[in-house]
C-alpha cells in the first residue's frame, strides 16, 4: 500500500470551492484500491468575513489517500478544472525537495529581459518576432537568443543595464518561495538564459544560493558586440546543470524540483523529481508533473507540503529569523 497526496491550491486571492474538493475526492475514488485517509488544511483560515456560498476559507488543502502499486498509473486519469484550481499528485513521502531550480524571465520576474533591452533601443518588433519563432519551434531556441543578441550590437552596455535593471518586477509569490525554501534548509538555484546582470540582481534580492546565466559580450568601449559568451542556457544545458548541481550537493535527482515557463525549461522540468510548469503553453506543460496556471508561486510551497504558517515572505524576514536563531 502506497500513501499519496493530492494538493489543491486556489486561484490567487480566492478560496477553494467545496465542489472542487468534492470532485477531487470523487475522481480519486473512481480508481480501484484508492482509500481517502484524510483532508488537511495547508493555509491560514481567513477570519475577516464569511466566504462566498459553497466556498471554504482555505487556499490550499491536502487529500491523503492510499493506493495499491498496480493502480498508481491510473492517477494520470485525475483531471480537474485547471482554470479554477492548481493541483499536484505525488507520493506523500519526500515531497519537500532539497534542490529547487527556477527559470527567471516570466517565472520569478515579470520581464523578458533581452527583449525589453532591445525594445528600449527601438527594435522591439524584431526581438518579439524572433521570440515568437522560437516559441513556435520555427527556429531553435539557441538561434533565437543569438539573433536577438545581434540586435544589441554597438549599444553602450552600462547605461542600458542601469535603465533596464530599474524595471525588474517580481512575480507574485517569488520572494516567499525562495526565502521559505532557503529557510527550511533547501538550496534554491537560478538557471536562466537571461542576462548575467539581471540574474545577479534577482539572486541578491530573493536570496538564491547561486545561479547560472548568459553573459552578453562587449568590446573595450563597453559596447555590445552581438555575441553571447559561453554556452547558451538551452533546454539541454539546463538539464545538464540540474544533474551537475545534484551531484555537487550530493542530492538524488528525485529530491529536486524545477519550475519554468518556456521551451528552454523543458529539460530541467522533465528531469527533476518534481517538474512544474508555470503558466506555460501546451508544448511545455506536457513534460511537467504539475502545473501552476491560476495561483501564484506560493503554490509550489503548498505542493511541497509547507504550511502557510511557516512561510517566510522575503529575504529581510529570512535574515531576521536567522539572526534570532544565532
Amino acid at each position: 500500500m502506497n500513501i499519496y497526496v493530492l494538493t489543491l491550491v486556489s486561484a490567487e486571492n480566492t478560496f477553494l470551492d467545496t465542489k472542487i474538493i468534492a470532485n477531487a475526492q470523487h475522481s480519486l475514488q473512481t480508481i480501484a484500491s484508492v482509500k481517502i485517509l484524510d483532508t488537511n488544511s495547508l493555509s491560514k483560515k481567513d477570519s475577516s468575513e464569511d466566504p462566498k456560498k459553497d466556498h471554504t476559507k482555505e487556499r490550499a488543502v491536502d487529500i491523503l489517500f492510499s493506493i495499491d502499486e498496480d493502480n498508481i498509473q491510473e492517477l494520470s486519469s485525475v483531471n480537474l478544472e485547471k482554470t479554477l484550481v492548481d493541483y499536484c499528485i505525488q507520493p506523500f513521502k519526500g515531497r519537500f525537495k532539497k534542490l529547487l531550480v527556477t527559470d527567471m524571465d516570466k517565472t520569478v520576474i515579470d520581464n523578458e529581459t533581452i527583449v525589453e533591452m532591445i525594445t528600449a533601443m527601438g527594435q522591439g518588433e524584431k526581438a518579439q518576432a524572433l521570440m515568437n519563432q522560437a516559441k513556435n519551434n520555427e527556429i531553435t531556441y539557441m538561434k533565437g537568443i543569438k539573433a536577438r543578441s545581434k540586435l544589441l550590437t554597438g549599444t553602450k552596455a552600462t547605461p542600458l543595464f542601469k535603465q533596464q535593471l530599474a524595471t525588474i518586477k517580481y512575480i507574485s509569490g517569488a520572494k516567499t518561495l525562495i526565502a521559505t525554501h532557503r529557510y527550511l534548509g533547501g538550496i534554491p538555484f537560478l538557471l536562466t538564459a537571461g542576462v548575467e546582470e539581471f540574474a545577479q540582481k534577482v539572486v541578491k534580492e530573493l536570496g538564491y544560493s547561486g545561479h547560472y546565466s548568459n553573459f552578453l559580450s562587449r568590446d573595450v568601449e563597453d559596447k555590445f558586440d552581438g555575441y553571447v559568451d559561453g554556452p547558451v542556457l538551452s533546454s539541454e544545458q539546463k538539464a545538464m546543470l540540474l544533474g551537475v548541481l545534484c551531484k555537487e550537493q550530493d542530492i538524488e535527482l528525485e529530491n529536486s524540483c524545477a519550475i519554468g515557463d518556456g521551451i528552454n525549461d523543458i529539460g530541467m522540468i522533465d528531469g527533476a523529481g518534481l517538474g512544474v510548469s508555470y503558466k506555460s503553453p501546451d508544448n511545455v506543460r506536457q513534460y511537467a508533473n504539475a502545473e501552476i496556471n491560476v495561483g501564484n508561486l506560493e503554490t509550489l510551497l503548498f505542493f511541497m507540503g509547507i504550511v502557510e504558517d511557516n512561510f517566510i515572505h522575503d529575504i529581510d524576514e529570512l535574515k531576521e529569523k536567522r539572526n534570532t536563531q544565532n
